[in-house]
């Protein structure tokens, strides 16, 4: 190979690497679609390390924005604060052992506890309403979890910064369409044709122009007299743009990053379709409302509560998510929390913190 083909495959391999993201394992992304339609995209659980997952963005266009929203992280009890991890599973910490500090996206809640976040505005947030949490009563606790709940589910909120940010990467996007096609169609195709000729070396001007309009583009987006989202490092991140061409293909990335919402991934009610949405709906009822011990009570857990004035909000009827699985012929149970089925009439589902099974009818 000829050194402007290897230098060719290096620059498709870098490219390949933009697409890749690193995002928290109990992250769901916002990919926008054609339409004005969006849908969820989950970090892969078999590529991850640290509590953080692959995402696969798309390499080729249309471009589009993609924005990161979390779960319900933190719930209030009495003696505890309950945490759900990044695996998924949840532990509790007293509230007398927090010891709160945000480290860029991490929040260290204890000497040996800490959890990923999606921002550094979202760490800072979080780390200043649980000191709060842990110096009110129970029943403060609770009052402000439902007002947090509330405004997180907000899907007016969520739609409008949704197209918004759609809004500030149009250009980005465009722009970038137009370099990755010159970049890997027109530079290599006048390397191919014509050698090191006048021919590439004008296509080359074109492509360090085409970067360098996609640098100012990005600056007037990122400047701070045009709102949030705010870019970290963003003369770097310029830079980098104007001279690098897969960082110029990839600069909306950065605004989409930054623009990650304090926001529950069913506030996204008027953005996603209907059969995505119902899907996800039922599987945050079945984990908030199933639990260890869930047939002792008759009252909702916290998070339940929250869940049920919002599906009341939106008209979905909570008996449509609690539907049973298509029960097997030996099957005499199973988990209403991960539909798992057994043998057994009675008894816990181990996979599931203990979670009590559910008999067939």
């Amino acid at each position: 190979m000829t050194d402007g083909q290897w230098l060719f495959v290096v620059f498709a391999t870098l490219y390949l690497l933009e697409c890749l993201r690193w995002v928290p394992l109990h992250a769901w992304l916002l990919k926008e679609k054609r339409g004005g339609r969006w849908n969820y995209l989950r970090p892969s659980k078999m590529l991850s390390a640290r509590g953080r997952g692959l995402v696969l963005l798309s390499p080729l266009p249309p471009f589009r924005a993609h924005l990161s929203v979390d779960p319900w992280l933190f719930t209030p009890e009495r003696d505890h604060l309950l945490v759900l991890e990044e695996t998924g599973s949840t532990t509790r910490l007293p509230w007398a052992e927090l010891r709160l500090r945000a480290d860029g996206t991490r929040l260290f809640l204890g000497m040996q506890s800490s959890i990923q976040l999606s921002s550094e505005e979202s760490a800072k947030e979080w780390s200043h309403r649980l000191k709060e949490w842990a110096a009110m009563p129970q029943e403060e606790r609770e009052t402000d979890f439902l007002n947090v709940a509330k405004q997180s589910l907000d899907p007016e909120s969520l739609s409008q910064s949704a197209r918004s940010l759609s809004q500030r990467v149009r250009s980005l996007n465009a722009n970038a369409t137009v370099i990755l096609f010159w970049c890997f169609g027109v530079v290599t195709g006048a390397y191919t044709w014509f050698g090191e000729s006048p021919y590439l070396w004008g296509s080359v001007i074109v492509l360090f122009s085409l970067q360098l309009a996609q640098s100012v583009l990005f600056w007037r987006a990122t400047r701070s007299s045009a709102g949030p989202p705010a870019v970290s490092y963003r003369f770097w991140k310029a830079l980098s743009i104007a001279f690098l061409p897969h960082s110029s293909v990839r600069a909306a990335d950065h605004l989409c990053q930054a623009a990650a919402q304090m926001a529950h991934p069913l506030a996204a009610r008027h953005l996603v379709a209907t059969e995505a949405y119902l899907a996800a709906s039922q599987r945050f009822w079945r984990q908030a409302r199933y639990g260890k011990g869930w047939t002792e009570t008759k009252s909702l857990p916290l998070q339940a509560e929250a869940l049920h004035r919002h599906f009341q909000s939106v008209g979905v009827q909570v008996s449509e998510l609690e539907a049973p699985p298509t029960r097997d012929l030996t099957s005499r149970s199973y988990c209403p929390r991960c539909l798992t089925q057994f043998q057994l009439v009675t008894g816990e589902c181990r996979d599931c913190d203990g979670t009590d099974l559910r008999a067939f009818e």
